[in-house]
């Protein structure tokens, strides 16, 4: 590499460093709505929310509908160029007796690269944090690109994908699926009936899995740069390796499938 190349490439890391370290700080005008919506849902019905900045965190309670708490931020170094935003920014609902359906919706969510990310290049940024209670029994599809999805206290069949996010589910019954790339995953079932599979993968991040004690299951974990512990009793299939772990529990049933890369598996009993 001569020395001319050497030099551009040393301005535009000092660009991006600079870019970033001033991007919060370029941002000091903020705009915030909250939106409150509540809709009847009936048991086994399914709520799905899609996302794309912001967190989405969903608990069952013991009510036939569902409550939605919604906070949306928008920031720019302009408060008009914000406030302009903001009104571009669309929750789309569709609702049924047996089916909720939300996706925030806003020009250029899809757009943008690794510059568009750092520098924002004028465009504001928006948050939108997600705050929900649905019946126990419910059915969660949650999406979401930039957060956190957390889900707590529910019955019915949970699937959740983010990209830059952990995923934590506690106290729950049922059928799980998660998938992230740059996190980790926590799931405790408490109980879960007769099941074909159930997924559980991650790039960046550790995978903790707290399984009841009667499960019937067919495991298949494997890590790269990690380690994998379990504390359930199984009967091992093939050889005993520090990064896989194929084995039954209960004398098998369903799939159970954890995948990571950069991150160690730890499998318990759930409490």
């Amino acid at each position: 590499m001569n020395m001319q190349v050497k030099n551009t490439v040393g301005i535009l890391l000092l660009m991006l460093l600079l870019g970033t370290a001033g991007t919060d700080s370029a941002l000091a005008a903020k705009v915030r709505k909250d939106v409150h919506k509540s809709f009847p849902l009936a048991m086994g019905g399914e709520v799905s929310i899609e996302n794309v900045n912001g967190d989405v965190e969903v608990s069952g309670w013991d009510k036939d509908s569902v409550d939605m708490d919604i906070e949306i931020t928008v920031k720019h170094d302009s408060q008009k160029r914000a406030e302009e935003f903001m009104e571009k920014i669309e929750l789309i609902f569709e609702v049924n007796a047996n089916y909720i359906d939300v996706e925030v919706d806003y020009p250029g969510r899809n757009s943008g690269g690794l510059l568009s990310w750092l520098f924002g290049f004028g465009e504001p940024t928006v948050d939108v944090q997600f705050l929900v209670k649905v019946p126990k029994r419910s059915n969660l599809d949650l999406r979401t690109v930039n957060g956190q999805i957390a889900v707590d206290g529910t019955h019915g069949e949970i699937d959740c994908k983010t990209t830059n996010g952990g995923i934590d589910i506690s106290n729950v019954q049922g059928k799980v699926s998660s998938n992230t790339v740059n996190g980790g995953i926590s799931v405790e079932l408490e109980d879960v009936q007769q099941f074909d599979e159930m997924n559980f993968h991650t790039v960046n991040g550790g995978i903790h899995l707290a399984l009841p004690k009667d499960i019937k299951a067919t495991l298949e974990a494997s890590t790269v740069n990690g380690g994998i512990d379990s504390e359930l009793p199984m009967e091992i299939d093939g050889r005993i390796s520090h990064s896989k772990l194929n084995g039954k529990i209960n004398g098998g049933g369903g799939l159970l499938v954890l995948k990571t890369v950069n991150g160690g598996i730890t499998l318990s009993r759930s409490r």
